[in-house]
């Protein structure tokens, strides 16, 4: 309903032109979907007043008001006050799909109310228990929160192209973004006289599993695609944490120099940044994707599933993957392995 109001008030308002607006801030009011109180702020005076005001400062055309200044400023000030309004009723995912907008809006600089409301929203665990929210959500959202300030190149009505220039992202929430990530690895329990109901975020299989996890360069240096934010250490890294706090026995080996596979101790009560840098400390090498088999079978390890993270370039060993497979399944009588 919050959208529609605004649509409609928006097709009056600027009959014209309302191109270029939505940066970096422009008329738009939030797109709140499933807010259950968007009705209360919509019937609020300070939404009709909000509305009314735009109605009167921009009779024609409101096209690159981003760069004026004038109706930006206007805008900024009653886009405050609606985010205040409107943040603790936000669900935790469209909170944190909010923040690079709320930032790129200016709404997280300093101490400014709307900081504290964003960061105990964050902090919030009953919300998480109830927002089944993964954590590669919550890790993409602190990588692209954290590299918002990356110059963007806006182009110009006159064709030329400038960088525009964006705040530096509000320490706070990324503190709380951190914290948030590594509650969404956990799981609560709710307790009543007549049963345990437990909720979990990541499911556990009953797998026993092997990870090896490519740590080269191009891991640490490279982009995933679509989320060039993420490099895909970390997201393989991840993987690999997500199995380990869900799981009872899981085994994480790294490719290390030498052709030598190391194992990597990592406990259900680590951090991504304290897994990430137990990899960064082992010489990387090159990729056999038989290794890990081979190196549970000579170490009579028993596996049901067997996990390979890296990128497409590995390196043909002496035995292929799927004889390795085969020789380890006849070994320890495990015909299901895969």
């Amino acid at each position: 309903p919050l959208y529609q109001e605004h649509s409609i008030t928006r097709r009056l308002s600027t009959p014209h032109c309302t191109r270029n607006t939505a940066f970096p801030g422009g008329n738009q009011l939030p797109i709140v979907p499933g807010t259950q109180h968007s009705q209360e702020v919509i019937n609020s005076p300070l939404y009709q007043e909000h509305s009314i005001t735009r109605r009167l400062s921009t009779p024609h055309c409101t096209r690159n008001a981003a760069l004026s200044g004038g109706i930006l400023t206007l805008e900024c000030v009653y886009l405050s006050q609606i985010w205040n309004a409107i943040i603790p009723f936000l669900s935790l995912p469209d909170l944190v799909g909010s923040l690079k907008r709320l930032a790129r809006l200016r709404l997280l600089k300093g101490n400014q109310p709307i900081v504290s409301k964003v960061v105990d929203a964050l902090n919030n665990q009953a919300t998480l228990a109830d927002a089944n929210l993964h954590p590669a959500q919550v890790l993409l959202a602190l990588r692209n929160f954290e590299n918002m300030n990356k110059n963007i190149p806006l182009v110009l009505p006159t064709g030329h192209t400038v960088l525009a220039l964006l705040p530096e992202p509000n320490v706070k929430v990324v503190h709380a973004l951190n914290h948030l990530l590594t509650s969404s690895f956990k799981y609560t329990r709710q307790y009543n006289m007549f049963c345990l109901n437990a909720l979990q975020l990541l499911v556990p299989t009953g797998m026993r599993y092997l990870v090896a996890v490519d740590v080269r360069s191009q891991m640490v240096h490279g982009k995933c695609w679509q989320c060039s934010n993420v490099t895909p250490a970390q997201a393989a890294i991840l993987q690999a944490l997500c199995l380990v706090k869900a799981e009872r026995d899981v085994t994480v080996l790294a490719f290390g120099a030498d052709e030598a596979l190391t194992p990597v101790s990592l406990d259900k009560d680590i951090t991504l940044q304290q897994a990430q840098d137990r990899f960064k400390e082992i010489p990387n090498g090159p990729v056999d994707l038989a290794q890990p088999v081979l190196w549970a079978k000579k170490n009579r390890k028993p596996v049901d599933v067997f996990v390979v993270l890296t990128d497409n370039q590995v390196k043909p060993g002496k035995v292929k993957p799927a004889v390795a497979i085969q020789q380890y399944r006849s070994a320890l009588h495990l015909p299901n392995t895969k």
